[in-house]
């Protein structure tokens, strides 16, 4: 009986010993920023893109030429936000960025642009940006377009005037309506494009 507690207490060292060396699996890190809402990712595209643009008289051709991918400081928080700065080019109007930041993108035109929040909640607003509805369909020309949402934006230094903006999800921006006040006075319609998402 002895002989058996000995060899136990014995033992119990040589277990202990595997125990504490046993390595640890490594603990995931967490980033050191936010990363963009899962929610923009179909609306993120990549170079290569480029939408068609009528108002009945004039052409707009945009297309993506450059991304840069980097993270940000945005008051008053104090992490980084992961962002996503994209180049364009406009046959009609002049260059403009786009940023996609959290869970808010802007496109700054030097006379026009517009904004895209994919986490406001109907009538919510922010920065002269109100969410006006989400629409099941939406028929701009020929084409019927899913899942898009509706925005007002303010005339600021960045908005020529007021509009609506409609976008539909892995498309982009399908229709713009130009205001002045409560009546639309333009139209851009969507009419061609093809899109590239970013590879996420």
């Amino acid at each position: 009986m002895m002989m058996r507690f000995t060899a136990l207490f014995l033992l119990l060292p040589t277990l202990y010993s595997c125990e504490k060396d046993k390595i640890q699996p490594p603990v995931a890190s967490q980033p050191s920023f936010i990363p963009i809402s899962s929610t923009l990712h179909p609306l993120l595209f990549d170079t290569s893109s480029y939408w068609i643009y009528s108002n009945g008289n004039i052409l707009d051709t945009v297309s993506l030429s450059a991304i840069t991918r980097v993270e940000m400081f945005v008051p008053p928080q104090q992490t980084k936000d992961e962002t996503f700065l994209l180049q364009y080019e406009s046959s009609a109007f002049s260059s403009y960025t786009e940023r996609y930041m959290g869970a808010i993108i802007t496109r700054n035109w030097i006379n026009e642009g517009w904004a895209y929040a994919t986490n406001f909640e109907v009538g919510e607003s922010y920065g002269g940006l109100t969410l006006i509805g989400k629409l099941d369909t939406l028929t701009v020309g020929t084409h019927q377009y899913y899942n898009v949402t509706q925005f007002k934006v303010q005339q600021s230094n960045y908005f020529s005037s007021d509009r609506y903006l409609y976008y539909a999800d892995s498309v982009g921006v399908i229709r713009k309506e130009i205001l002045s006040g409560n009546s639309v006075v333009d139209t851009w319609n969507l009419i061609e494009y093809n899109v590239a998402i970013y590879p996420y």
